[in-house]
């Protein structure tokens, strides 16, 4: 989140010029820092770093990342964005990684390679800077810098917008299904008619046909609802996405500015200043409230620009006007995200729950308004009594302690290595403070200038007065209508004022409640900013006849990640046929083996190879069966009653609202991490297992039970343990199966662990509907 790399360089010789590195919470640090490796022919050089943050992770689920970008400028002249090529990457030594340079060469992403969560540590990494591509001579002198800032991967698949109740009772504003009156789960199908609750601009009424709008997920919007997708670039949240962990910083937005020429720097700054010591948001000197982004330096206009420093790099930046989003997003590689984009970084892919917050919380309102801190505020103070089941803050939040005050505090300051999902404040993904402390801008689709947004990502330059010039981005050319598309940039930027060309600022208190926007204003509190990249990425699945384990003989189908334009070259060793379609059909392989299946996909500049190795079996054990599944009744935590038994949850049947006795219902009470429900089950002998499935069903209204949360999937040797976690994932409560895979456990006894129920009115029992276990001989 820091500029972690300045050297100057001339004559093809590097030398280390000046170089400064922080630790704060989560802290990115980049180190050791180098110019490696020139190659004249080629006109690249190697920049190699250690890499190192901390509470980083990479689950069955998802995974956190470090978006990095360099900045080079020839002798004193202008900074410029460095173009990094998309091979000669280098992982170094430490925590095993994956580098992905996005294929536009603005950045690359950093993440763990294999599944682990801890400090990632990895030394001696490389980048290759094209220089020549961005007209640098071997013999000019340069100064380099290099940036950091911590991503989160909302991997594709289907989302539910809209709130708990849908129309009835619901928040103001939410999405609903026009037709059903309901939330709408995206998916790779055109959804029907979507409407938005009490909100007169997006009313999808039949006698307002301008209104109306669908949404295919991998598609695209149909602006007419006709059924034909009319805009297939816009971000819909079914595809792959990356995502801030964190708001902008005031660390991270001084570094912007200290990259600025004067005249852009004037733009940038609510208060454009050039007095030492004053503040950039206005004339008083020093902090008001909490901004502490001072000019520390003066600065000459035109030719020599101001410097500024801040007391405070980890608070959360605020007083963010448009024209300060738009730029930073443009100037880092990023772009803003949609309002579809925002409910699925929040709540998952779990059903809606009525007036939710961003970590799921139910009907909750305005979070803690007032906080005491320990510790100087220097990125490593702590909250005072955290109060764990509500990591929320207020917007306006009274801090004492600390530097005292009322505004924003430090970027995960709720998060603890114990603390919940809730206690932490983070959404369903592991994104902080999507919700408090400041609001985060998204493009809306209630209006023209909204839907015309194309995803495009920012090139990390900027126009000569300061604005982003990207093309399609909200208020682009100056833009400030609701009913006017968003076209060409020019030099009049992307600035909205007092109205709207198609960006809000989040939503407040309630996911759902999109009758809370307001506009991005430098004079407002709650204005911060968060940007997000689309992942260009080759995830693929795949489905056999009898389940998603592949066996010999046995027909197999792939399913690619969809995108617009592009090609899609499958290798399947030993398998017959491969394929270029899109979703290749009836692969098969004779012979068992561990084989690595990849797939490539070409879209422009664009290409990424996914390598995946996969285990063909010569034979799998059948699912759901109640042959070799015993009834353990002594082996759960609490009676459930005549009739009900494990048995039933291995019996096929789902119905749970019209077949009695279909599933195992606990009546112990609410679930806890300390006091969890669970059951045994007994395969009877030792089997290899490696896949477990779960039906956990919405509120079971008829009996009073509600469906599972988060639990675990343990194993032993006996039916009373000890027991290894095999599996640690949450249950969605809706009606359709769920698969987890984890790696391959023989063993004869396994346990649910239930910790947790998902979200509902009813206060005790859970219901665990239907499972199964599946595994290969």
């Amino acid at each position: 989140m820091k500029t972690l790399l300045h050297f100057s360089l001339g004559l093809g010789i590097a030398f280390l010029a000046f170089f400064s590195s922080r630790v704060f919470a989560n802290a990115v640090v980049i180190s050791n820092t180098s110019l490696v490796n020139q190659n004249t022919t080629n006109k690249t050089w190697q920049v190699r770093f250690n890499l190192t943050w901390n509470n980083s992770w990479k689950d069955n689920i998802n995974f956190d990342a470090v978006w990095i970008f360099c900045k080079y400028r020839v002798q004193s002249g202008s900074w410029l964005h460095a173009t990094l090529n998309t091979s000669g990457f280098n992982g170094g030594t430490g925590t095993p990684n994956n580098i992905n340079v996005a294929c536009d060469r603005v950045g690359a992403f950093v993440s763990r390679r294999d599944q682990g969560q801890g400090t990632f540590t990895a030394n001696n990494m490389e980048l290759q800077w094209n220089y020549g591509a961005n007209g640098v001579n071997d013999t000019n002198t340069i100064s380099l810098n290099i940036y950091a800032i911590e991503m989160v991967y909302v991997p594709s698949g289907p989302f539910t917008i809209g709130d708990g109740n849908g129309v009835n009772s619901s928040s103001s504003g939410s999405f609903y299904a026009v037709s059903e009156h309901l939330p709408y789960t995206i998916d790779n199908l055109m959804s029907p008619d979507i409407g938005a609750q009490a909100n007169t601009n997006f009313t999808n009424a039949s006698s307002n046909p301008t209104n109306r709008i669908r949404i295919d997920g991998d598609g695209g919007l149909d602006l007419n609802s006709d059924g034909v997708v009319d805009s297939a670039r816009f971000p819909t949240g079914f595809n792959a996405f990356y995502i801030m962990k964190y708001p902008v910083t005031q660390g991270q937005y001084v570094d912007f500015l200290n990259v600025l020429t004067y005249d852009q720097q004037t733009v940038m700054v609510n208060n454009a200043t050039n007095v030492q010591g004053q503040n950039a948001f206005n004339a008083a000197v020093g902090a008001v409230n909490r901004y502490t982004i001072l000019v520390q330096t003066i600065g000459t206009s035109p030719s020599v620009p101001r410097v500024y420093s801040t007391a405070r790099p980890d608070r959360v930046n605020n007083y963010m006007s448009s024209r300060h989003i738009l730029s930073y997003l443009d100037w880092s590689g990023l772009r803003p995200f949609t309002e579809l984009e925002y409910e699925k970084a929040c709540r998952g892919p779990l059903p809606p729950v009525l007036n939710e917050d961003a970590s799921g919380k139910a009907g909750g309102c305005c979070g803690n308004s007032s906080i005491t801190l320990s510790g100087t505020e220097n990125g490593t103070e702590s909250w005072v009594s955290p109060n764990t089941n509500d990591g929320r803050f207020n917007f306006n939040i009274t801090v004492a302690q600390g530097d005292a005050g009322v505004g924003p505090v430090r970027a995960g300051l709720a998060a603890t290595a114990s603390s919940s999902r809730r206690g932490a404040n983070k959404t369903y993904w592991g994104i902080d403070n999507m919700d408090d402390i400041t609001r985060a801008p998204m493009v809306c689709i209630d209006n023209v200038a909204g839907r015309s947004f194309t995803g495009i990502h920012g090139d990390g330059l900027l126009t000569s007065t300061g604005y982003a010039n990207q093309s399609n981005w909200p208020c682009a050319n100056g833009n400030t209508s609701q009913t006017v598309a968003n076209v060409a940039a020019n030099t009049s930027g992307c600035s909205c004022s007092s109205t709207t060309g198609g960006m809000y600022l989040g939503r407040t208190w309630n996911i759902s409640n999109r009758g809370s926007f307001t506009t991005p204003n430098s004079s407002n509190n709650e204005s911060g900013c968060r940007g997000a990249r689309t992942a260009f990425t080759s995830e693929f699945g795949f489905s056999t006849s009898s389940g998603n384990n592949l066996t010999i003989n046995n027909p197999v189908n792939f399913e690619a990640s969809f995108f617009n334009g592009a090609s899609y070259n499958w290798t399947f060793p030993s398998g017959s046929p491969s394929s270029s379609s899109t979703n290749p059909t009836n692969t098969t392989w004779s012979t068992a083996g561990t084989y690595n299946l990849s797939l490539q996909v070409i879209a422009g500049q664009c290409t990424s190879t996914t390598t995946v190795p996969t285990v063909v079996y010569t034979a799998c054990m059948p699912p759901h069966s109640i042959s070799w599944t015993q009834d353990n009744t002594t082996y759960r935590r609490a009676s459930a009653g005549t009739g009900w038994n494990n048995l039933k949850t291995l019996d096929g049947i789902t119905a749970y609202r019209t077949n009695t006795n279909t599933s195992w219902v606990d009546n112990g009470g609410t679930p806890t991490t300390g006091n969890p429900a669970w059951v045994v089950y007994d395969l009877t002998t030792n089997r290899t297992v490696n896949e477990f499935r779960l039906y956990s069903t919405p509120e079971d209204q008829f009996y009073g039970a509600n469906p599972v949360g988060n639990f675990n999937l343990q194993y032993g040797a006996s039916p009373t343990g000890p027991w290894t976690t095999a599996l640690s994932a949450t249950g969605n409560g809706v009606d359709s199966w769920q698969v987890f895979y984890f790696n391959s456990v023989v063993a004869r006894y396994w346990r649910l662990q239930i910790t947790s129920q998902s979200p509902s009115s009813w206060p005790n029992s859970t219901v665990v509907n239907e499972v199964y276990f599946e595994g290969c001989n």
